[in-house]
């Protein structure tokens, strides 16, 4: 079997799922307990929650008081409703005001969905291309959101920069982080509080399924009274801001899954850098378009996920018969894959990735990781080419 739909999710990592094991067996109380076995198992889950806020530098100063909190959630897509939908409970975005929100309409559908049902409601709200963003009406710009990796083209976002440059025009507007495709992959750093609210995923980076991390500004929360507004009810579990048994297991799991990308992040990259030019050398050989285009820079986009355009064959047809080779890709986000969207929001949204309206149906996306190797490429390659050439003697 060749798997290259990592965006979707990666396999757990070898020490990661030791961890989640061991864990599992060992740690089956409930960490909200009273009792001896619950209070330690707390601790243990702060003690991680520590290390988080640390990772990413959220405790700049060092006076042992982190400008951040984090709370633990089930995904990433959770984190990402959680703040939109706490922005909106709490009056930030008011009607009648003229407020400009800048997002992109390629974002995780947890952020476009989230936009759509949530501010979709306020009539006067305008709703603007994040990469169209400037500064006129500075004072109005009151939500952006951006993806640090985007989901489906693999571009990547400096955020420290973007946000640095935006808060300059507006020290007020509320920025949020989407870091679910980044994490554990790219450097976070958290250090100057320019952004507000940031989610990671622990599925897409080597950790297990059902825990995710959400970090949210104390500056900002005290600043303007918007604390967050929670989704569930029922318990005082973070902080009273998300109510369900902890799931310990995941955690600990999820750090080490961390602890291991970190250790192995420049490696994994050169890896996938030069796998990820293979595939484009080869395939483009054979007319296959790339919406990013060769060479890029880290800056511009990240080498995991790889968006590609195979002209005149259905994307979905060409899916079915790498499936019968064992090789499993994607035409579309996994978190979307079920929806029955409308032509006109795919339209949108590889309008948004610069994908010409005659190229919509023949979109794949093949993404890598660490698992990833190059004979599995070089096989992926092969019969990619066999396949595509066979095709396009039928369409």
């Amino acid at each position: 079997m060749i798997y290259l739909d990592h965006a979707a999710s990666t396999p757990i990592i070898y020490s990661a799922l030791k961890v989640y094991n061991k864990s599992l067996v060992e740690d089956y109380a409930n960490s909200s307990s009273k009792h001896l076995l619950g209070a330690n198992l707390n601790k243990r889950v702060e003690e991680v929650r520590k290390y988080f806020l640390s990772e990413v530098h959220a405790n700049a100063n060092g006076n042992g008081n982190a400008n951040y909190s984090l709370i633990f959630t089930s995904s990433a897509t959770e984190s990402n409703n959680m703040i939109i939908n706490s922005l909106d409970k709490n009056g930030f975005i008011k009607e009648g005001e003229g407020n400009i929100v800048y997002y992109s309409k390629a974002d995780h559908p947890s952020i476009t969905a989230a936009i759509t049902n949530i501010f979709g409601k306020k009539c006067d709200c305008d709703f603007r291309d994040i990469s169209s963003f400037v500064d006129e009406d500075a004072d109005k710009i009151k939500l952006v959101i951006l993806s640090q990796v985007n989901n489906h083209s693999g571009k990547f976002t400096d955020v420290c920069d973007a946000t640095r440059k935006i808060k300059k025009i507006n020290p007020n507007v509320f920025i949020h982080v989407d870091a679910a495709q980044g994490f554990g992959k790219f450097k976070l750093d958290l250090s100057d509080g320019n952004i507000d609210s940031v989610t990671t995923s622990s599925h897409k980076m080597g950790g297990p399924k059902g825990v995710a991390l959400l970090y949210y500004q104390k500056k900002f929360q005290k600043k303007t009274s918007l604390p967050l507004w929670p989704l569930l009810w029922g318990g005082e579990q973070e902080s009273g801001y998300r109510s369900s048994s902890v799931n310990a297991p995941a955690i600990f799991s999820f750090q080490e899954a961390y602890k291991w990308a970190k250790q192995n992040m420049q490696t994994n990259y050169d890896n996938i850098y030069k796998i990820n030019l293979a595939v484009r050398k080869s395939l483009s050989e054979n007319r296959i378009k790339f919406p990013l285009q060769f060479p890029f820079a880290l800056s511009e986009c990240s080498p995991y996920i790889l968006t590609m355009i195979a002209p005149n064959v259905p994307a979905d047809i060409l899916q079915r018969h790498l499936e019968e080779k064992n090789i499993f890709v994607s035409t579309t986000s996994a978190c979307s894959s079920k929806k029955k969207s409308s032509d006109e929001s795919q339209k949108l949204l590889y309008n948004s990735l610069n994908i010409p309206l005659a190229f919509h149906k023949n979109v794949l996306r093949v993404s890598f990781g660490f698992t990833t190797t190059e004979s599995e490429v070089d096989q992926f390659i092969n019969d990619f080419n066999q396949i595509y050439n066979d095709l396009l003697k039928i369409f």
